[in-house]
């Protein structure tokens, strides 16, 4: 029987609703929180990078603070000492991706795809080929867009696509994709007829 994830979502970086990159990542707190999930049994951290990691595919997306490389290889071995999986999360969902600056205003573009397979590659590479890689992919609808200064939304075969772009990302990757469960819950019978279930992991 495979062990049960006890897990918890932490923001490395918060520009994902455009808040920018101003706010800082509290050392302190995170020091205190995985002390905190050592001592209640958790076992796995799904970790929201931004623009909180030096990215060398892309440098002009990282905040000023940014971990480096060698930080989040640091990361990762404190976690794993401490009997924690660290899992990575980018999201993708057009309206989470203001952390991709120029780049969110490019969404379904040759370009577009080119950054975001090199951001999945590089991440799936610096955290050692999880086991899992985390996409997002939540709340993307014209009700979430309202207030937004540009109102993106995939719909139709345009989804479909790029969803499977990112999965197919992440797998080539040698990770298992993992998404919020919206895309399911809202088309339930297209999303079952489309998008095969047996290597990805769904969270309502």
């Amino acid at each position: 029987m495979a062990k049960k994830l006890w897990s918890m979502l932490v923001h490395l970086e918060m520009s994902m609703w455009g808040t920018g990159s101003d706010v800082r990542f509290d050392e302190e707190l995170w020091s205190e929180i995985l002390e905190q999930c050592k001592a209640s049994g958790i076992n796995c951290i799904v970790l929201d990078l931004g623009r909180g990691v030096q990215y060398h595919s892309h440098p002009e997306i990282s905040c000023s603070w940014a971990w480096s490389h060698s930080r989040v290889k640091q990361e990762i071995r404190r976690l794993r000492d401490m009997g924690i999986e660290l899992i990575p999360k980018l999201n993708f969902s057009a309206v989470h991706d203001a952390w991709l600056g120029e780049y969110e205003r490019m969404v379904s573009t040759s370009v577009y795809y080119r950054v975001c397979r090199d951001l999945i590659h590089e991440v799936a590479e610096l955290f050692e080929h999880p086991r899992y890689f985390h996409l997002g992919m939540d709340e993307e609808n014209a009700e979430m867009s309202d207030g937004l200064p540009l109102m993106v939304v995939r719909q139709g075969e345009l989804l479909w696509h790029e969803l499977q772009f990112f999965l197919d990302c992440v797998r080539d990757a040698g990770c298992t994709p993992w998404i919020w469960s919206d895309l399911c819950f809202n088309h339930p019978e297209e999303f079952r007829r489309r998008i095969p279930t047996e290597d990805i992991v769904l969270s309502p």
